[in-house]
């Protein structure tokens, strides 16, 4: 594992701004194109096996194309909202009704179980997921205080996202 990860850095370093310039003319934004960059360099590091070296870098290029044109189609959204935050209309609109106040509560109570059950089953998950979110560090920052690469940051704030949906939607969506 290791040597995985001193390969991703080495890979990193080099195609890094590359990509980003790759995304940027599709995005437009230059924050989301470093958070595509990330997310095409995780996804590297799990294929990094099966991507021969001679082909990283236009396999680089085409995945974060992809991702780019993908994030796009969303809507350019691609923060993630823990909702533990009250909205500001809330705060800031008296004619909102209550009701709306209450089930907007209700949800947040029910995500914060979710979250709080991922710090117990996946605690890197957690605090990557909770360091971007809440503390709005980049990757880099957040890889600095665990004493990890970049690209392990990003991969755990993926499969952590994934882990509370999954785990969100299984408790409260499903039940009803």
């Amino acid at each position: 594992m290791i040597e995985k990860d001193h390969q991703i850095d080495d890979y990193f370093e080099k195609y890094k701004d590359l990509v980003i310039r790759n995304v940027y003319v599709i995005v437009k934004d230059y924050h989301e194109a470093q958070d595509i960059c990330q997310e095409a360099f995780s996804r590297l590091l799990l294929r990094l096996d099966k991507v021969p070296p001679k082909k990283v870098r236009p396999w680089l290029l085409r995945v974060s194309k992809h991702l780019a044109i993908d994030h796009l189609r969303k809507g350019g959204r691609r923060k993630t909202n823990l909702g533990l935050e009250i909205s500001e209309e809330f705060l800031t609109d008296e004619n909102v009704d209550p009701v709306k106040i209450v089930v907007e509560r209700e949800q947040s109570a029910k995500r914060q179980i979710v979250l709080k059950r991922l710090k117990e089953i996946n605690r890197n998950w957690y605090e990557a997921i909770v360091m971007s979110s809440l503390e709005n560090m980049n990757n880099y920052e957040i890889a600095k205080k665990l004493g990890v690469n970049s690209g392990l940051v990003s991969l755990w704030k993926h499969k952590g996202r994934k882990w509370l949906q999954k785990a969100y939607e299984e408790e409260y969506v499903k039940k009803g």
